[in-house]
């Protein structure tokens, strides 16, 4: 199974260029205002809102998590015709390799052969990059750049045109498919699939003849169209058969030289060749990291620095509720789904020494706090200052992570400003409450990232003491500082010692 280990952003806002920033369990972003930490927080709740909606480019910029206006009111004005990139670090198995790369035919054939035995499941860590330029022009274009094994590839899509021009390892390919696939948006990379107009050229109808068996039984139309261009004819349908087959044999190891060279192939084509085969499986590749970015992207939850405060009564509604909203604004119809859960009252009593309760009746829900534990009087928490109805939200956020999401092996929790209108001590225990659901994801074996944008001194310093205490593992944590210079955002990396001490930590940041 893939799994997104880093994210780097360039030219988004002040974000000139983030670096790769490894997604470790818990990541604590801090600086002065208006310094880049929310635009970073915010593209995590961006992205996912990208990943789930209909749109006509890749980012949806305005939608119902985050606004960041348009293209042009996001991009950073001194890099205008360098455009936005997202970029991935995306952690691949051998398997899926041979699923983007394999023909359908070779992998039915060895599964029953286990001709692939050779081959261990080990890692692959690849880059993936989109790049926005001019989204707005008659003709918009979105630059694809991987980085896979020892090859780089770039594709340079142009969905209104249907047109698509590829680069392998600094090789220029113009891939002939608007007579035979359409390119669509759906998640944040272009995709494309076989379009079979009713309508056809004859060049377009004898092509599809020609080449019609070979995509039976190979899944892979583009092939034998791109050799035939490159080769002019020199490689017959006989051998093209025996090309794909000893290309898929060659995956993950070294070319049978000697094979290729029976049917008059050089080693310069081998190269060529194989090149020309990765473009061919265009589908599958962006296919494979849609999946894997949506995935991840579509599991983000976020809660929003100005959390909405308590009402005296919920409007009853009959919806599922699988999360809590990025206002905390459903945080009543939440509970009464929940409160009954023995995890959850345990983690609030724990950690906060308190218990909250619904009440649902003619059509409404109102939310308290118990007072007595022993008369079990409550106080409707409208009734009471703002900082529960702003720490709530977390904690069941918290909560939700591990009780509410089992069937994912991967998510991500933002939160801008976790210590909103709290007492210190309580702040000090939204790190306590974190490191226990961090270790209870870990001891579950699932990868589970929290993003904390905070002013929290007491935050800060109460991880420094579990890791001192070995609550927590130095490794778990990292904390990015953030800094403007010439409206440029700057990133310093600082981590926490065995000993729970900060390194390379700005003297006196705090003052």
């Amino acid at each position: 199974m893939s799994q997104l280990n880093s994210i780097r952003i360039q030219n988004l806002r002040s974000l000139k260029d983030t670096g790769f920033i490894n997604l470790k369990p818990l990541t604590i972003l801090v600086g002065r205002n208006s310094v880049g930490k929310s635009t970073f927080a915010r593209s995590f709740p961006l992205l996912r809102q990208s990943c789930e909606a209909q749109k006509k480019s890749p980012i949806l910029w305005y939608g119902r998590l985050v606004d960041f206006g348009d293209f042009h009111t996001s991009i950073n004005k001194k890099s205008i015709e360098d455009g936005i990139t997202f970029s991935f670090n995306i952690e691949m198995e051998h398997f899926d390799y041979l699923r983007i790369f394999s023909s359908r035919r070779l992998i039915a054939r060895d599964l029953n052969k286990n001709v692939f035995s050779h081959i261990e499941n080990k890692k692959i860590n690849t880059e993936i990059s989109i790049n926005l330029v001019d989204i707005d022009s008659k003709d918009p274009q979105y630059t694809v750049n991987i980085d896979i094994l020892n090859d780089h590839v770039e594709f340079i899509i142009k969905p209104k045109s249907n047109k698509i021009y590829a680069t392998v390892n600094d090789r220029p390919y113009e891939l002939d498919i608007d007579e035979f696939y359409k390119i669509e948006q759906r998640q944040i990379l272009p995709n494309i699939s076989i379009d079979l107009k009713p309508e056809q050229s004859k060049g377009s109808i004898f092509k599809l003849e020609k080449f019609f068996d070979f995509y039976i039984k190979n899944s892979n139309f583009l092939f034998p169209i791109l050799v035939e261009k490159s080769f002019k004819g020199l490689i017959n349908k006989k051998n093209l058969e025996k090309v794909i087959e000893l290309l898929d044999e060659s995956l993950l190891k070294d070319y049978d030289i000697q094979s290729f060279k029976k049917i008059g192939i050089s080693e310069e084509q081998i190269l060529e060749l194989k090149e020309i085969y990765i473009i061919s499986n265009i589908e599958n590749i962006l296919n494979f990291y849609n999946v894997s970015i949506s995935s991840f992207f579509s599991q983000v939850r976020y809660l929003e620095p100005l959390r909405a405060t308590a009402q005296r009564y919920y409007r009853k509604q009959e919806l599922a509720i699988d999360e809590v909203d990025s206002k905390g604004s459903n945080i009543a119809m939440f509970l009464l789904e929940n409160h009954k859960h023995i995890k959850l009252k345990e983690l609030i009593k724990k950690y906060f020494d308190l218990e909250f309760s619904t009440e649902d009746s003619t059509g409404h829900i109102s939310l308290h706090l118990i007072m007595n534990k022993d008369t079990r009087e409550t106080i409707n928490l409208a009734d009471l200052g703002v900082g529960y109805s702003q720490l709530l939200p977390v904690i069941l956020q918290l909560w939700s992570s591990v009780y509410n999401n089992k069937n994912e092996d991967q998510g991500c929790l933002v939160v801008e400003q976790p210590e909103l209108h709290l007492h210190p001590a309580y702040q000090a225990k939204i790190a306590d409450i974190t490191v226990d659901i961090i270790n209870q994801l870990k001891d579950l074996n699932r990868k589970y990232n929290f993003i904390y944008e905070t002013h929290s001194p007491h935050l800060i310093n109460r991880l420094g003491e579990l890791i001192e205490d070995g609550a927590l593992d130095s490794e778990d944590v990292q904390i990015l500082i953030f800094d403007n210079e010439s409206d440029q955002t700057n990133i310093i990396h600082s981590t926490f010692n065995e000993e729970g001490i900060l390194e390379n930590w700005p003297f006196g940041f705090f003052n």
